[in-house]
């Protein structure tokens, strides 16, 4: 019944798309319709335009996500310049992300201002991520130790939430296609006098490609935000991710029919803004992160049950003296304290259990402006309860030419304190890490065109040293040192209907100590994106291509280095509206069927379709 629906579904939307082309006059949109959301709150950790950042930012916006109907947040990140995304197969499998050449765990990953890092390993459970209540996404890449501290070594993602708008909006959709994916999504987002409000629940359930494959995901999202007066605000922010997903293969292609895990991911956030004149712009948060995981293989006595929670709680406390016109003072202390409860086929894990970290911050940064000149530079101190003391400094500058042309330069040091995996794992673990640290540069050029279209291009160089690795022992140790420097260029457009995004990066990596291209980062990558909107309806024709990357093979003993070749996939996109509350959603993708696999041995979906229906009251 359910396939029978899907292809219902399908046929209908196909026979609407074709019947809007002679209705596209009815709903013509701004011809010159300016690019959305030059806003960033992440670089600088100041609320202003792109264009005053010194950063290398890119911002994707809730236009973007709804006309190429991305649902997880990993799938919106493929075409952000410098950033690789590695998924070891069908949704919900665990994904990597590599910034500029940094590993996985060198990127802090944000929702809301909130840290989502797990302690116990570093890396980030992006593939639990959805874009349901999602705003925008805001990528800056490059160190951000100096604001951020540790982890945000290569990056910072910070993922937004929406808010409110006038009056009330209700939603409910329904979505089905390929591999017996079914999602089911209703919202409700709106104000009232001072208030304003979202919540989106949303469930998604999948069969995979293969026995055993399957992904069931329960999603919910909240954002309020109350303001007391014109001068103070309240906002408190909520997420909930619950999934449980089965792992066809344990290690390279060997069948695993019963392992699987289960994952939830809370994160609550509040935030208290005050401004009062130009000396008192304050901003005051309370979060708290609560990670589960649970995995499960009963075919294997040895090593087929763990377990982990982790907690991670910061407060911090910012302030925005604006000393002059031109010139702002950026002044905040942080407090973090993280938590693990490990257990394993043995029992509980007593060096993981009994390992607590706390941490405390200050950071401070001036940023001065004048007709041509930007200049920031900054510096963070944190004192770890276990590595002790460490100081980021960071510096930026960028001149504004004639006919909005920008010239940027930025040298900044990072470093990503060893996790609890790192020090207390069993087997793996070595106490006496030190945290692993960077030194970066980047040179760029910006441009724009009276706010419809802007081009940028950056080269940059990472010099990683302590990195953690295995020793010759298999114990985690200091012992690897590597480079990344590369190119990036993006652009994006908007005239009349319709929309242009494309992004290109060359990376060069290189593991000094062992003399070969970091693993599973392509030194060629890149995207096109092409859409047309009418506010009838409208289309989208997404290319993501991938070079290849050097991976180690697990088929063989000793595994083996080999490459893993390129691929480039097409997806296509579609809506039409039927009238004010009635909308009709299709997309192909992997359009041309293409085999690949983003991690190596593990298989990416062939073609799939999808279509739904989405009801607006």
């Amino acid at each position: 019944m359910r396939r029978l629906f899907i292809f219902s579904l399908l046929y209908t939307f196909l026979t609407l798309s074709s019947v809007c082309f002679a209705q596209d006059e009815q709903q013509p949109a701004d011809p010159d319709q300016e690019i959305e959301y030059e806003i960033s709150v992440t670089a600088d950790r100041l609320e202003e335009p792109v264009k005053e950042k010194t950063d290398s930012v890119t911002i994707i916006t809730r236009e973007d996500i709804e006309q190429q109907q991305w649902r997880y947040v990993v799938d919106a990140l493929r075409e952000v310049p410098g950033l690789t995304v590695v998924r070891s197969g069908s949704p919900g499998k665990t994904t990597s992300l590599f910034l500029r050449g940094g590993n996985s765990e060198q990127v802090l990953v944000l929702i809301d201002g909130v840290q989502i890092n797990d302690p116990f390993f570093g890396g980030v459970a992006i593939e639990e991520v959805t874009t349901d209540n999602v705003e925008r996404i805001e990528i800056v890449r490059g160190p951000q130790s100096p604001l951020y501290g540790s982890d945000a070594m290569s990056g910072t993602i910070n993922i937004i939430s929406r808010k409110g708008e006038v009056g009330t909006q209700a939603s409910a959709s329904f979505e089905g296609g390929s591999f017996e994916t079914f999602r089911e999504k209703a919202g409700i987002l709106g104000s009232s006098g001072r208030a304003s409000y979202s919540l989106a629940y949303s469930r998604q359930d999948s069969q995979g490609q293969f026995e055993n494959d399957e992904f069931r995901q329960n999603n919910f999202s909240g954002n309020t935000n109350f303001a007391f007066s014109d001068t103070t605000e309240l906002s408190v922010n909520a997420r909930v991710h619950d999934s449980h997903t089965g792992i066809p293969f344990s290690f390279a292609d060997v069948v695993s029919p019963l392992r699987n895990q289960d994952t939830q991911l809370t994160v609550i956030g509040t935030s208290l803004r005050h401004s009062e004149g130009e000396f008192v712009n304050l901003k005051t948060h309370f979060s708290f992160t609560h990670f589960d995981f649970l995995f499960d293989d009963p075919d294997d006595v040895f090593f087929g049950f763990s377990e982990h929670t982790s907690r991670t709680f910061q407060a911090g406390l910012q302030n925005d003296f604006q000393v002059s016109e031109n010139d702002t003072v950026t002044v905040g202390y942080e407090f973090e304290q993280q938590g693990i409860d490990a257990h394993d086929n043995n029992g509980p894990i007593p060096d993981l259990n009994d390992f607590d970290t706390t941490i405390h911050a200050i950071y401070a940064q001036n940023k001065w402006e004048s007709a041509r000149w930007i200049l920031t530079a900054g510096l963070r101190f944190d004192h770890h309860n276990t590595f002790g003391d460490t100081v980021n400094p960071r510096i930026a500058v960028a001149y504004r030419l004639e006919n909005d042309w920008k010239i940027r330069a930025s040298f900044g040091t990072a470093f990503r304190a060893p996790t609890a995996g790192d020090l207390a794992f069993p087997f793996f673990g070595n106490p006496d890490l030190d945290p692993e640290e960077s030194k970066s540069w980047e040179l760029g050029v910006d441009h724009y065109w009276n706010e419809t279209a802007v081009f940028s291009v950056s080269y940059f160089r990472n010099d990683y040293e302590n990195l953690i690795s295995f020793d010759e022992n298999f114990v985690a140790a200091n012992v690897a040192e590597a480079k990344s420097q590369g190119l990036e260029l993006s652009g994006s457009a908007r005239h009349d209907h319709w929309n242009f995004t494309a992004s290109y990066t060359f990376l060069d990596t290189e593991d000094e100590i062992e003399n070969h291209q970091l693993f599973r980062r392509p030194r060629h990558s890149g995207s096109v994106r092409v859409g047309y909107e009418t506010g009838k309806w409208g289309a989208s024709f997404h290319v993501l291509a991938v070079g290849e990357r050097l991976e180690q093979d697990f088929s063989t003993f000793p595994a083996e280095n080999v490459l893993n070749p390129g691929y480039a996939k097409v997806d296509l996109a579609g809506n039409y509206r039927v009238n004010s509350w009635l909308k009709l959603h299709g997309r192909i993708e992997n359009l041309l069927d293409k085999e690949y696999s983003e991690a190596l041995t593990f298989p990416a979906l062939g073609i799939g379709a999808y279509g739904g229906v989405e009801f607006g009251f």
